[in-house]
């Protein structure tokens, strides 16, 4: 193939001209290639790539990792526009780089370039990757992502992730961390040209998804630095999350957890004859909002309840409960799904409250007002006598 700038002149307006080629007639996969478009005119002029042809790039292949303009003065009174933008090819063999389209606003033009031929080489850099979640993942399930990667060629300048090249929508992950990022970043492990990186993440949307993220490592190569990005598949097999059993509420929770609960007497701040019921649900997975156990059907006892922040694990449901009419055994039942099984599971306690009740305030009163008259009508009887005497 002849290197050389493929040139094109409009035949209504030949005052413009458009020019582009590859920095390199042949580069290895993974390794960066310029690609340098100019445009030449006589006014100054707002000149762009079209949106159309970004995408076309990204379709074929390549990697947009930047993009640099410029203006300058070519003579004779012309001006030259210059786009360089750096491109990763992600796959081996002949590229045939379909015309890109370069749009002059002021002037209304869209001028196309030819098409551009680049030889992609195929190169084993050794980058192995490894992605490790749970086999069987159902929608609303929280999981950790693990990564590995390794290479015998030593990295560098560690690892970063690029844009998506081909993806679904909507994300049919979400990351639960905070700050939240995924994919996660990599740091180097103790083990020799290893690195590592995990990142809690939620299943969302049931189905079989693919997600495509190029990975860039800079390594060392005869004294120079070279970028080598891998594209990596990220899979997940989500499965729609079954109905639970007849009888029993799905809370929407999903992990594995335990339930237990803890009766404060009369200990609830703002209300001293009333009684806090701690209801609490320990264990790993996820709880939305609203999902902690209900003691709708015993409102006649229930004055408030709120949901507390304890720990990470931790989930509390408080309860305030009336003491003047106790009510007695309180059954508490919670279900919650355990990916693992791929089945539900129903905890079940049942709350004692003490039985034990102390005076009410009105009757402690009278009886303080009881004694303290007697023990004045013997003092006064008392005092009678010893005069008389």
């Amino acid at each position: 193939m002849v290197i050389g700038w493929s040139l094109f002149f409009l035949l209504l307006e030949p005052e413009w001209k458009v020019l582009a080629q590859f920095s390199e007639e042949s580069v290895e996969v993974g390794v960066p290639v310029d690609l340098v478009l100019q445009v030449q005119g006589e006014v100054l002029a707002d000149i762009q790539l079209a949106d159309s042809s970004w995408q076309a790039l990204r379709d074929q292949g390549f990697l947009v990792r930047s993009r640099e303009n410029r203006w300058a003065d070519s003579g004779n009174a012309r001006m030259q526009w210059e786009q360089r933008v750096e491109l990763i090819p992600l796959h081996s063999g002949e590229v045939a780089l379909d015309p890109l389209v370069v749009q002059i606003e002021e002037q209304g033009l869209a001028l196309s370039t030819p098409v551009l031929n680049l030889q992609v080489r195929p190169r084993p850099w050794r980058i192995e990757v490894e992605l490790d979640h749970p086999a069987k993942l159902f929608a609303g399930q929280s999981f950790l992502e693990h990564v590995i990667v390794r290479s015998p060629d030593r990295v560098i300048d560690g690892w970063e992730w690029g844009l998506a090249v081909r993806h679904q929508t909507p994300l049919p992950v979400k990351p639960l961390e905070e700050p939240s990022f995924w994919p996660p970043s990599l740091q180097e492990s103790s083990e020799d040209r290893t690195w590592e990186g995990t990142c809690q993440l939620a299943a969302l949307v049931p189905g079989s998804h693919r997600w495509e993220l190029p990975l860039t490592g800079t390594f060392l190569e005869n004294g120079v630095r070279r970028r080598v990005t891998r594209l990596v598949q990220w899979q997940w097999e989500i499965h729609e999350r079954p109905a639970a059993p007849l009888g029993h509420q799905d809370s929407g929770a999903t992990g594995q957890f335990t339930l237990t609960w803890q009766v404060t007497v009369r200990g609830a701040p703002d209300h001293e004859d009333c009684h806090l019921l701690d209801l609490i649900i320990r264990g790993a997975g996820t709880v939305p909002d609203g999902a902690l156990p209900d003691l709708a059907h015993q409102s006649q006892f229930l004055v408030h309840s709120s949901e507390l922040d304890v720990a990470p694990g931790v989930w509390r449901q408080r309860f305030v409960i009336s003491a003047g009419s106790s009510p007695g055994p309180l059954p508490v039942q919670w279900t919650y799904f355990d990916p693992d099984q791929g089945s539900y599971v129903t905890l079940e306690e049942c709350v004692e409250f003490p039985t034990t009740t102390r005076p009410a305030r009105g009757w402690r009163s009278i009886l303080w007002f009881a004694t303290g008259v007697a023990i004045t009508g013997l003092l006064g009887y008392w005092l009678w006598k010893t005069r008389r005497q």
